[in-house]
């Protein structure tokens, strides 16, 4: 006998497993419970792109377009672990200077290359784009752009834009395409 299929056939996409972040690599659950075994007392926060085990040992997790919020909800005499972004928290540091911030030296590879020597480059070619970037890109390039924001402040401000503005972000690709769609 034949069976006639009703339904579509589904599919199940499965991930890369291999597949990894380099900000996440920077840290694993140990170090994060030696870093709080080095700063009794204080609370512990991550940025969102952290493994599930690194998440398991945080107090907190927050993405760049809440971590000001997160920070601001911790009692202001509270000692906070930031990790793994340093950029990010070099960003609360200054956001929140009266803190007692504690950052992990992680950083993100597609960030961090992200220079302002690119900045001006960018600029050079296409004077006529407004600059745009995550506050995970490093003070300097940061200070040089035109707006500094997270992903959805970044979507934001390209959907809000007077139309036939010229964009030139500077993040990860995937948000690139994201707005292009």
């Amino acid at each position: 006998e034949t069976a006639t299929i009703l339904a579509p056939a589904k599919r199940v996409l499965l991930p890369d497993l291999r597949a990894g972040c380099s900000l996440a690599a920077t840290i694993t659950a140990d170090d994060v419970r030696q870093w709080k075994r080095k700063f009794p007392g204080y609370i512990a926060v991550g940025y969102v792109n952290t493994t599930a085990d690194v998440k398991a040992e945080l107090d907190y997790c927050c993405t760049s377009g809440n971590v000001l919020d997160v920070i601001d909800a911790i009692p202001e005499e509270q000692g906070i672990l930031f990790c793994p972004d340093f950029f990010l928290g070099a960003h609360v540091r200054r956001m929140r200077p009266t803190r007692k911030v504690e950052v992990w030296l992680g950083e993100c590879h597609v960030h961090k290359d992200i220079s302002p020597h690119t900045l001006a480059r960018v600029r050079e070619e296409h004077p006529d784009a407004e600059v745009l970037v995550h506050p995970e890109c490093s003070r300097e390039v940061v200070d040089k752009a035109d707006i500094y924001g997270s992903t959805g402040k970044i979507i934001r401000e390209v959907a809000t834009a007077a139309p036939g503005t010229k964009w030139a972000i500077g993040t990860e690709l995937h948000l690139v395409n994201r707005l292009k769609q």
